[in-house]
């Protein structure tokens, strides 16, 4: 794993995450999503189409405002936990993960 110099939710990681396929997009890749079919991504990563914007969906802004809290939580039950990363695999870079945070022992954590 390469760690990749990015603030998440700002028009660059926007754009670094819709050049490869992220963590995000496996659950569609494997047909286990129900709102996304691996035709429509991959519609939206050769840029056919452009992905919807997921910030005025209800769950996704509840999940952005409680994760601080969450992480914190989890840090106090758990241990130290680091800031949170952007990554992508050494050996195929197009496969990327924004991670909540990390473990000192490079573990990712997800929220």
């Amino acid at each position: 794993m390469k760690v990749v110099d990015l603030e998440q939710r700002t028009p660059e990681w926007l754009q670094w995450r819709q050049e490869g396929v992220s963590a995000t997009s496996c659950a569609v890749i494997m047909g286990h999503n129900l709102d996304k079919t691996p035709l429509e991504l991959w519609k939206e990563l050769v840029g056919l189409t452009t992905p919807p914007d997921l910030s005025v969906v209800p769950q996704v802004r509840r999940g952005q405002k409680f994760e601080p809290l969450a992480l914190q939580m989890f840090e106090e039950k758990y241990g130290q936990l680091g800031l949170p990363i952007c990554a992508e695999s050494q050996e195929h870079p197009f496969i990327r993960a924004s991670f909540d945070g990390l473990l000192g022992e490079g573990a990712p954590v997800e929220i």
